[in-house]
């Protein structure tokens, strides 16, 4: 995933929390009775932003559980560098940007 990818999610989950603490402010009313029951209704956006925490966390796993093997193999000296995977890369992100532009 790219940081612009984990950037836009996370810019999503604070637009998604700004908004329910607007809806939280003008939605709280006084209760109209004394029961116990307790009604919980998550909103739409509610469960995005858990998908996206999910998501993030997720992400996050993956990538230390990465590094780690990374940093493993690197010490034992069993890390290997594929060349040509790595050029087929840069050249394949350096044409889709100049497709974006």
């Amino acid at each position: 995933m790219k940081v612009d990818e984990k950037n836009n999610i996370i810019s999503k989950i604070s637009n998604i929390k700004t908004e329910q603490k607007a809806i939280k402010n003008v939605s709280q009313k006084p209760k109209d009775n004394d029961s116990d029951d307790i009604k919980v209704k998550i909103s739409s956006q509610g469960v995005k932003l858990s998908e996206y925490v999910k998501k993030i966390k997720e992400i996050e796993g993956n990538r230390a559980e990465k590094i780690q093997n990374l940093k493993k193999s690197i010490e034992e000296g069993t890390y290997k560098v594929d060349a040509e995977k790595i050029a087929d890369k840069i050249i394949k992100d350096y044409l889709q940007e100049i497709a974006d532009e």
